[in-house]
């Protein structure tokens, strides 16, 4: 079972299609999360009807903020949506084996650049922690950083704002999956050196069942 998440900042690009092609036959993602899509309504079915995944479960965004769609295989897996909220789409994953069929718990998360919104994500997913009790994988833009090493450039971290996500991970029983490839993959875009800013933004987690 294979698990792809992508930040693409608007999807109105003609060739989003064919990037996203080009991801799931490189990666051969079962499940692929669209964030930031930035359409809504038919504009976004007509899109979506284009990505050669056969199901998918969306979450309009309000303007040009927040915003997923959740697209799957239906013949590698079941899922079934449990808890949508505007910053994180909660859903059982039920994968098909010719052996068994495992069901496991999972979050995808777009969590608001503006705190106190993203502490309502933090208090939501306390609560999706307590209503359920099977193996989870939450993954995403989580908009906030956990250690110094997360950022380079800029504004030291926010002592409060570390602490209310570590907070969450800890009352949740989440522990960082390691990662491979580039660190920091946020960037600013500004080149000059003195203002340059590279973040991790793109987090995965998972719980010990």
């Amino acid at each position: 079972m294979k698990i792809a998440t992508w930040n693409v900042r608007g999807v109105g690009n003609a060739r989003f299609c064919l990037n996203v092609q080009d991801l799931i036959n490189a990666y051969g993602s079962d499940i692929l999360v669209i964030l930031e899509p930035r359409i809504s309504g038919n504009h976004a079915e007509h899109v979506i009807g284009q990505v050669k995944l056969p199901r998918h479960f969306r979450v309009d965004p309000i303007g040009l903020s927040n915003g997923t769609w959740v697209l799957w295989d239906d013949r590698k897996c079941n899922v079934d949506v449990v808890w949508a909220i505007k910053q994180s789409v909660t859903m059982i994953i039920k994968v098909h084996s010719s052996s068994q069929s495992t069901s496991w718990l999972f979050s995808a998360i777009y969590a608001s650049p503006i705190l106190h919104k993203r502490m309502h994500l933090w208090t939501h997913l306390k609560n999706v922690a307590s209503e359920f009790n099977m193996p989870w994988l939450v993954m995403g833009d989580f908009n906030e950083l956990l250690h110094t090493m997360d950022k380079l450039g800029g504004c030291p971290l926010i002592a409060s704002h570390v602490h209310a996500f570590n907070d969450c991970l800890n009352h949740c029983g989440l522990f960082d999956l390691a990662t491979n490839g580039p660190y920091c993959i946020w960037t600013n875009k500004n080149w000059d050196w003195r203002r340059h800013i590279t973040e991790k933004l793109d987090k995965a987690f998972i719980n010990s069942e």
